[in-house]
Protein backbone atom coordinates (compact mmCIF):
# COMPACT_ATOMS: atom_id res chain seq x y z
CA UNK A 1 0.00 0.00 0.00
CA UNK A 2 1.76 3.26 -1.20
CA UNK A 3 1.30 6.94 -2.41
CA UNK A 4 2.35 7.85 -6.15
CA UNK A 5 2.23 10.69 -7.86
CA UNK A 6 2.21 10.54 -12.06
CA UNK A 7 1.73 12.26 -14.83
CA UNK A 8 -1.33 11.08 -16.19
CA UNK A 9 -3.69 11.75 -19.51
CA UNK A 10 -7.61 11.33 -19.21
CA UNK A 11 -8.68 8.36 -21.72
CA UNK A 12 -12.03 7.55 -20.52
CA UNK A 13 -14.24 8.37 -17.42
CA UNK A 14 -17.58 6.14 -16.35
CA UNK A 15 -20.11 6.37 -13.42
CA UNK A 16 -19.07 4.19 -10.59
CA UNK A 17 -21.75 3.77 -7.34
CA UNK A 18 -23.69 6.67 -6.68
CA UNK A 19 -21.18 9.28 -6.43
CA UNK A 20 -18.03 8.30 -7.95
CA UNK A 21 -16.35 7.64 -11.34
CA UNK A 22 -14.25 5.39 -12.56
CA UNK A 23 -11.13 6.59 -14.86
CA UNK A 24 -8.79 5.05 -17.06
CA UNK A 25 -5.49 6.89 -16.79
CA UNK A 26 -2.35 6.51 -19.78
CA UNK A 27 0.22 7.01 -17.72
CA UNK A 28 4.01 6.59 -18.44
CA UNK A 29 4.82 5.32 -15.53
CA UNK A 30 2.10 2.56 -14.77
CA UNK A 31 0.78 2.38 -18.61
CA UNK A 32 -3.02 2.45 -18.77
CA UNK A 33 -4.87 1.87 -15.85
CA UNK A 34 -8.25 2.05 -14.02
CA UNK A 35 -9.02 4.41 -10.83
CA UNK A 36 -11.62 5.03 -8.36
CA UNK A 37 -12.79 9.03 -8.03
CA UNK A 38 -14.34 9.33 -5.13
CA UNK A 39 -17.44 11.52 -4.84
CA UNK A 40 -16.17 12.92 -7.84
CA UNK A 41 -19.85 13.35 -9.43
CA UNK A 42 -21.55 15.72 -6.46
CA UNK A 43 -21.60 19.24 -6.96
CA UNK A 44 -19.66 20.23 -4.63
CA UNK A 45 -16.32 17.52 -5.53
CA UNK A 46 -12.85 18.83 -5.79
CA UNK A 47 -12.66 16.86 -9.03
CA UNK A 48 -15.09 18.94 -10.73
CA UNK A 49 -13.54 19.57 -14.23
CA UNK A 50 -10.42 17.83 -13.79
CA UNK A 51 -10.73 14.14 -14.34
CA UNK A 52 -12.12 14.97 -17.82
CA UNK A 53 -11.22 13.49 -21.21
CA UNK A 54 -8.20 13.98 -22.70
CA UNK A 55 -7.03 16.42 -20.01
CA UNK A 56 -3.25 15.80 -19.25
CA UNK A 57 -2.88 16.11 -15.30
CA UNK A 58 -0.76 15.52 -12.64
CA UNK A 59 -2.50 12.60 -10.30
CA UNK A 60 -2.04 11.40 -6.97
CA UNK A 61 -2.79 7.75 -6.41
CA UNK A 62 -3.04 5.27 -3.82
CA UNK A 63 -2.00 1.85 -4.70
CA UNK A 64 -3.52 -0.72 -2.92
CA UNK A 65 -2.22 -4.40 -4.84
CA UNK A 66 -3.39 -3.80 -8.43
CA UNK A 67 -6.29 -1.16 -7.35
CA UNK A 68 -6.24 2.40 -7.27
CA UNK A 69 -7.90 5.50 -6.07
CA UNK A 70 -7.67 9.00 -6.67
CA UNK A 71 -6.53 11.15 -3.81
CA UNK A 72 -5.28 14.40 -5.72
CA UNK A 73 -5.29 15.96 -9.52
CA UNK A 74 -3.94 18.88 -11.07
CA UNK A 75 -4.16 20.01 -14.35
CA UNK A 76 -0.85 20.18 -16.76
CA UNK A 77 -3.34 20.48 -20.18
CA UNK A 78 -6.66 20.94 -20.67
CA UNK A 79 -6.58 21.66 -24.49
CA UNK A 80 -9.11 24.42 -25.02
CA UNK A 81 -9.34 24.43 -28.59
CA UNK A 82 -9.94 20.86 -28.87
CA UNK A 83 -13.28 21.41 -26.36
CA UNK A 84 -14.41 24.45 -28.26
CA UNK A 85 -14.25 22.86 -31.40
CA UNK A 86 -16.83 20.43 -32.00
CA UNK A 87 -15.24 18.42 -34.81
CA UNK A 88 -12.16 18.20 -33.06
CA UNK A 89 -13.13 16.84 -30.01
CA UNK A 90 -15.24 13.74 -31.62
CA UNK A 91 -11.45 13.06 -33.08
CA UNK A 92 -9.99 13.79 -29.88
CA UNK A 93 -12.57 11.32 -28.25
CA UNK A 94 -11.67 8.48 -31.28
CA UNK A 95 -7.93 8.76 -30.45
CA UNK A 96 -8.60 8.03 -26.70
CA UNK A 97 -10.75 4.63 -28.32
CA UNK A 98 -8.12 3.65 -30.23
CA UNK A 99 -5.94 3.93 -27.41
CA UNK A 100 -8.32 2.17 -25.26
CA UNK A 101 -8.70 -0.75 -27.47
CA UNK A 102 -5.36 -1.16 -28.53
CA UNK A 103 -3.09 -0.86 -25.92
CA UNK A 104 -2.87 -3.24 -22.37
CA UNK A 105 -3.62 -2.73 -19.36
CA UNK A 106 -0.62 -1.66 -16.42
CA UNK A 107 2.13 -2.52 -19.42
CA UNK A 108 4.43 0.92 -19.40
CA UNK A 109 5.24 2.17 -22.27
CA UNK A 110 6.94 6.02 -22.40
CA UNK A 111 6.65 5.70 -26.18
CA UNK A 112 3.03 5.06 -26.20
CA UNK A 113 2.67 7.96 -23.82
CA UNK A 114 4.65 10.49 -25.76
CA UNK A 115 2.64 9.29 -29.17
CA UNK A 116 -0.76 10.50 -27.01
CA UNK A 117 0.61 13.85 -25.94
CA UNK A 118 1.83 14.74 -29.01
CA UNK A 119 -1.22 13.70 -30.91
CA UNK A 120 -3.20 15.84 -28.99
CA UNK A 121 -1.37 19.09 -28.63
CA UNK A 122 -1.27 18.30 -32.85
CA UNK A 123 -5.08 18.27 -32.46
CA UNK A 124 -4.78 21.06 -30.37
CA UNK A 125 -2.74 23.44 -32.04
CA UNK A 126 -3.04 22.33 -36.14
CA UNK A 127 -5.83 21.46 -38.59
CA UNK A 128 -7.46 18.79 -40.54
CA UNK A 129 -8.54 16.47 -37.67
CA UNK A 130 -8.93 13.47 -40.32
CA UNK A 131 -5.21 13.51 -40.97
CA UNK A 132 -4.15 13.94 -37.49
CA UNK A 133 -6.75 10.55 -36.35
CA UNK A 134 -5.59 8.90 -39.18
CA UNK A 135 -1.47 9.30 -38.20
CA UNK A 136 -2.13 8.66 -34.67
CA UNK A 137 -3.66 5.09 -35.46
CA UNK A 138 -0.85 4.02 -38.07
CA UNK A 139 1.90 5.18 -35.20
CA UNK A 140 0.19 3.55 -32.89
CA UNK A 141 0.39 0.04 -35.07
CA UNK A 142 3.78 1.02 -35.40
CA UNK A 143 4.59 1.16 -31.79
CA UNK A 144 2.43 -2.43 -31.15
CA UNK A 145 4.58 -4.10 -34.36
CA UNK A 146 1.22 -4.56 -36.14
CA UNK A 147 2.01 -2.92 -39.73
CA UNK A 148 3.48 -4.12 -42.73
CA UNK A 149 5.86 -2.88 -44.66
CA UNK A 150 3.93 -0.37 -46.42
CA UNK A 151 7.02 0.11 -49.24
CA UNK A 152 6.56 -3.17 -50.36
CA UNK A 153 4.46 -5.93 -52.24
CA UNK A 154 3.79 -8.53 -48.64
CA UNK A 155 4.48 -11.79 -51.17
CA UNK A 156 7.22 -11.03 -53.45
CA UNK A 157 8.60 -7.76 -52.03
CA UNK A 158 8.85 -5.89 -55.12
CA UNK A 159 9.18 -1.86 -53.92
CA UNK A 160 6.23 0.33 -55.06
CA UNK A 161 6.42 2.82 -57.99
CA UNK A 162 4.18 5.33 -59.02
CA UNK A 163 3.06 3.00 -61.66
CA UNK A 164 2.42 0.30 -59.29
CA UNK A 165 -1.34 -1.44 -59.23
CA UNK A 166 -1.56 -1.91 -55.41
CA UNK A 167 -3.75 -4.09 -53.84
CA UNK A 168 -4.62 -4.47 -49.41
CA UNK A 169 -5.65 -8.07 -48.47
CA UNK A 170 -8.14 -8.25 -45.44
CA UNK A 171 -5.76 -10.44 -44.31
CA UNK A 172 -3.53 -7.31 -43.84
CA UNK A 173 -0.94 -7.57 -46.98
CA UNK A 174 -0.31 -5.74 -49.71
CA UNK A 175 -0.15 -7.36 -52.91
CA UNK A 176 1.34 -5.87 -56.52
CA UNK A 177 -0.76 -6.83 -59.91
CA UNK A 178 1.20 -10.06 -60.62
CA UNK A 179 0.89 -11.37 -56.78
CA UNK A 180 -2.92 -10.87 -56.70
CA UNK A 181 -3.80 -12.18 -59.78
CA UNK A 182 -2.51 -15.61 -57.54
CA UNK A 183 -4.62 -14.94 -54.29
CA UNK A 184 -8.00 -16.10 -53.60
CA UNK A 185 -8.10 -13.50 -50.90
CA UNK A 186 -10.02 -10.10 -51.16
CA UNK A 187 -8.11 -6.90 -51.95
CA UNK A 188 -8.70 -2.98 -52.01
CA UNK A 189 -7.29 -0.51 -54.26
CA UNK A 190 -4.60 1.96 -52.68
CA UNK A 191 -3.38 4.70 -54.54
CA UNK A 192 0.64 4.81 -53.97
CA UNK A 193 -0.04 8.59 -53.41
CA UNK A 194 -1.97 7.09 -50.00
CA UNK A 195 0.63 4.59 -49.21
CA UNK A 196 3.39 7.41 -49.88
CA UNK A 197 1.33 9.96 -47.37
CA UNK A 198 1.02 6.52 -44.92
CA UNK A 199 4.79 6.36 -45.05
CA UNK A 200 5.27 9.93 -44.20
CA UNK A 201 2.65 9.99 -40.94
CA UNK A 202 4.30 7.14 -39.66
CA UNK A 203 7.38 8.60 -39.42
CA UNK A 204 6.34 12.53 -39.17
CA UNK A 205 7.81 14.31 -35.55
CA UNK A 206 6.33 17.90 -36.84
CA UNK A 207 3.32 19.35 -37.25
CA UNK A 208 3.08 20.08 -40.85
CA UNK A 209 2.21 23.67 -41.73
CA UNK A 210 1.04 23.03 -45.46
CA UNK A 211 -2.28 21.34 -46.04
CA UNK A 212 -2.86 17.46 -47.19
CA UNK A 213 -5.06 17.24 -49.78
CA UNK A 214 -6.84 14.32 -50.81
CA UNK A 215 -9.90 12.95 -52.84
CA UNK A 216 -12.94 11.32 -50.82
CA UNK A 217 -11.55 8.17 -52.32
CA UNK A 218 -8.24 8.43 -51.12
CA UNK A 219 -9.72 9.52 -47.47
CA UNK A 220 -11.37 6.05 -47.46
CA UNK A 221 -8.10 4.34 -48.69
CA UNK A 222 -6.44 5.68 -45.59
CA UNK A 223 -9.15 4.28 -43.31
CA UNK A 224 -8.84 1.14 -44.70
CA UNK A 225 -5.34 0.59 -44.02
CA UNK A 226 -5.78 1.57 -40.64
CA UNK A 227 -8.85 -0.45 -40.13
CA UNK A 228 -7.49 -3.72 -41.85
CA UNK A 229 -4.95 -3.56 -39.59
CA UNK A 230 -6.48 -2.55 -36.22
CA UNK A 231 -8.65 -5.51 -37.09
CA UNK A 232 -5.77 -7.71 -37.83
CA UNK A 233 -4.17 -6.87 -33.95
CA UNK A 234 -7.58 -6.92 -32.00
CA UNK A 235 -8.24 -10.32 -33.62
CA UNK A 236 -4.20 -11.51 -32.91
CA UNK A 237 -4.53 -9.98 -29.12
CA UNK A 238 -7.74 -11.31 -28.49
CA UNK A 239 -6.67 -14.73 -29.83
CA UNK A 240 -3.59 -14.54 -27.60
CA UNK A 241 -5.38 -13.63 -24.25
CA UNK A 242 -7.39 -16.63 -25.31
CA UNK A 243 -4.69 -19.22 -25.51
CA UNK A 244 -3.45 -17.70 -22.30
CA UNK A 245 -6.16 -18.24 -20.22
CA UNK A 246 -6.73 -21.98 -21.83
CA UNK A 247 -3.12 -22.48 -21.24
CA UNK A 248 -3.83 -20.99 -17.35
CA UNK A 249 -6.71 -23.40 -16.86
CA UNK A 250 -5.23 -26.52 -18.08
CA UNK A 251 -2.10 -25.88 -15.79
CA UNK A 252 -4.08 -25.20 -12.86
CA UNK A 253 -6.84 -27.57 -13.02
CA UNK A 254 -4.54 -30.56 -14.13
CA UNK A 255 -6.11 -31.22 -16.94
CA UNK A 256 -4.46 -32.40 -20.17
CA UNK A 257 -4.99 -29.75 -23.29
CA UNK A 258 -6.39 -31.93 -25.94
CA UNK A 259 -3.92 -32.76 -29.01
CA UNK A 260 -5.38 -31.45 -32.61
CA UNK A 261 -5.15 -33.29 -35.17
CA UNK A 262 -2.87 -31.36 -37.03
CA UNK A 263 -0.57 -32.05 -34.57
CA UNK A 264 -0.29 -35.57 -34.34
Amino acid sequence: MRTVLTPGIIIKKQPFGETDSCITIYSPIFGKIRAVAKGSRKITSRWMGHIEPPNFCQIQLYKNGDNFTVTQCQIEKSYKKISENLEKLTTAMRILEAFQKNTHGQEQCQELFNLLEYILHKLNTASQPFIILEECKLKLLQINGAIANLALCGFCNRRWTPESKIRLGNDGRFSCEKCNAKSQNVYNQIDFAVIKLANYLIKAQIIQKQKILLSDAQKQQLQRITEVFINHFLGTAASLRYSQKSNLLFKTTGLLRPVSRDSQ
